[in-house]
This record gives C-alpha cells, sequence and structure tokens, in this order.
C-alpha cells in the first residue's frame, strides 16, 4: 500500500474505534446496521437499482455542480428520490441503508478528510453504478459523499448536530438543504431530466448480468477438485446458526442460494464447523457446501478413529465426529454420515 491509501485505512479503522467510544444505547451514531439483513436486500430487484443509480447521478450533481444553489437544489432532488424509493423497499431495508450509510460511510468520509481527497474526484465517478459487487459497498460511497455534501452546505457544524439531535445523514442534509414542496413532482421532474427509463433497461441489464455471474461462481466453487463436505441440518430439529461470518464477502446467488466468499462458522448445540474457504448455503434448507481439499488431506475420524467411507457407504449414529483439513473444520457430538461420490454428506443429529 501506498502511503495515502495507508493513512486513510488507518482513519477509517480509527473511527470505527471512535464510534463504538462514543455510542449511546438507543441512539444511531456507532450503532451499526443489522449486518444479518445484507443477506436477504433485494440485489436483483432492478427498480432500486435503478432508483439507487439515480441518486448517485444527483449526489455526483450535488458534489461537482458549481455554487451552492445548484448543490441544494440537486440534494433535495436527491432526498426525494431516495425518500420514495425507500417506501417501496420498506421500513426495515431503508433502517439498514441509513445504518450503513452511518457507519461505514461516515468512516470513510473520515479516510477522504485524512488524505485531503478531493470528494468529487474520489466519490463522483463511480456514485451512478448499479448493481456491482456486496451491497454494504456502495454506503461506503453513499454515506461519505453525504457527508462531503453536508460539508459544502454547511460546514462542520452539521457533525455536532447530527450527534446531538440523533440525526441519520439524510436527515441532517434535510436540515442543511431542506425538503421539496412537492415531493412527488420533483421525482418525476428528476426521472424527466436524468432519463430514468434508461437507467431502469441498464438496471435490468446488470441484474441478469450478476444473477449469470454469480450462479457460474457459486458452481465454480462446487465444481473445484477435492472432497466435498455438506452439513444438512435436517435432523436437528433447526438451523445451523451463524456464529460467524463476513458480511462484506457474503453474495446472494439466485433466490434460493447465498455464496460466503471466503469464511463462515456454523454452530448450535452438539455441531460445529468452519470454513475458511468459499461455502455455498442453501437458504431453504440451511445447508452448506464447500470443498475441504484433496481427499489425501482430509482427515475423517469417530471418536479419534479413522472413519473411512467408499462411495455409497452410510453409517448412522456416529458419535464424536469430525473432520479437519486446512479449510474446514467440523466437530459433531452425533451425526448421520453417507458418501456419494466425492461428497461427504453430514446429518447432525441431536444429542438425547
Amino acid at each position: 500500500m501506498d502511503e495515502d491509501a495507508l493513512v486513510g485505512l488507518a482513519a477509517h479503522e480509527a473511527f470505527h474505534v471512535f464510534q463504538a467510544a462514543s455510542r449511546v444505547e438507543g441512539r444511531r451514531f456507532g450503532a451499526g446496521e443489522n449486518s444479518m439483513l445484507v443477506a436477504r436486500y433485494p440485489v436483483f430487484d432492478a427498480e432500486n437499482e435503478a432508483g439507487m443509480a439515480l441518486e448517485g447521478l444527483l449526489l455526483r450533481e450535488a458534489l461537482t455542480m458549481p455554487g451552492r444553489d445548484a448543490a441544494v437544489r440537486a440534494a433535495r432532488a436527491f432526498l426525494a428520490v431516495r425518500a420514495a424509493r425507500q417506501r417501496r423497499l420498506g421500513a426495515e431495508f431503508a433502517r439498514f441503508e441509513d445504518a450503513a450509510e452511518m457507519n461505514e460511510g461516515l468512516a470513510d468520509y473520515a479516510r477522504h478528510r485524512a488524505v485531503r481527497a478531493n470528494a468529487s474526484i474520489v466519490l463522483a465517478p463511480g456514485l451512478a453504478e448499479v448493481a456491482s459487487g456486496p451491497v454494504r459497498l456502495r454506503f461506503y460511497a453513499t454515506g461519505a459523499a453525504m457527508a462531503h455534501l453536508l460539508d459544502r452546505l454547511g460546514g462542520a457544524e452539521w457533525k455536532q448536530r447530527m450527534m446531538r439531535d440523533d440525526l441519520t445523514l439524510g436527515e441532517a442534509l434535510a436540515r442543511a438543504a431542506g425538503r421539496a414542496t412537492d415531493e412527488a413532482a420533483e421525482v418525476s421532474a428528476v426521472e424527466a431530466r436524468l432519463n430514468m427509463a434508461a437507467l431502469r433497461a441498464r438496471a435490468a441489464e446488470k441484474v441478469a448480468e450478476l444473477r449469470a455471474s454469480r450462479t457460474v461462481r457459486a458452481d465454480s466453487v462446487l465444481a473445484a477438485p477435492g472432497l466435498r463436505v455438506q452439513v444438512v441440518p435436517d435432523r436437528l430439529g433447526g438451523p445451523l446458526n451463524p456464529c460467524g461470518f463476513d458480511p462484506q464477502n457474503l453474495l446472494r446467488v439466485d433466490d434460493a442460494r447465498w455464496l460466503h466468499t471466503r469464511w463462515l462458522r456454523a454452530c448450535t448445540e452438539g455441531v460445529d464447523v468452519e470454513f475458511n474457504t468459499p461455502v455455498v448455503q442453501d437458504e431453504a434448507g440451511g445447508s452448506l457446501a464447500a470443498v475441504a481439499g484433496p481427499e489425501g488431506e482430509v482427515r475423517i475420524t469417530a471418536g479419534g478413529r479413522t472413519l473411512a467411507l467408499a462411495d455409497g457407504a452410510r453409517v448412522d449414529g456416529v458419535a464424536d465426529l469430525r473432520i479437519e483439513s486446512a479449510p474446514v473444520t467440523l466437530r459433531a457430538r452425533l451425526a448421520d454420515v453417507e458418501r456419494t461420490g466425492r461428497t461427504i454428506i453430514i446429518h447432525p443429529r441431536r444429542v438425547p
């Protein structure tokens, strides 16, 4: 990393420490977003993606157009478009967006300030992108853009007001710029001026591309050479709980699957499995599948003794089952185990 990148990263992470130290129960600053919603955020909703792109264009205008009056007009248009989009999106995901901007967007704003980055250069080019990358990343950009815009409209005082009055960035921006007197008319005018029809068409294309690329990516994870492990919680009476995962590396694959691109730990009473490798998770049944490595490097034991499984073999009621490899570690007090081809299927059981 070059010096600016290192300083910026340090400032970003130091700001997270400041957020945690400043947190007050029941208030927004420092609370963070509900990371579990990353998996359910509607990344394949082309209308929402088009709306996000429209908001990005308006933020870009507000950051780059000369004169405060132009910035205020663009900010009011942005707030009107966002209000309409978030009503359609629903309150739960709207809160998630606002909180993610407060959490990661403000930390990225601190990063920009630490290296004296020009917001119009750093943020403006990518604000109107649609349907790309992990969903949380977009709120790094929109949150930082709103903070820079607040600097432009009212100086540094907005920070104290935001914390004192428990505001979101959007609410702070509304205080600084005001809101459109006729939101519906504002949205209609902006959609016509910035060609919302083209944004919708582009969003539909990007969503289709995203679906296809993520399907290929998930399928390639399971097609990699080596012994595959699949954990199926159908005999537990409930799902495997996500005891640890990285929301920054969790991708929706399709309507039925997620992809954890680097790490996941899942556990419940009597079973604990950790993947330090990409994992495909089935939403309906909760099964987890990953490649554990070359067969000769995967150790499978029952009660401390090697458990050999030929293709088609099945052993029920295995006590103290362990699977150990560099990518996958599993411990189950009781499980049924079977093998189909190169896949070891583990059905953990409830311990009496």
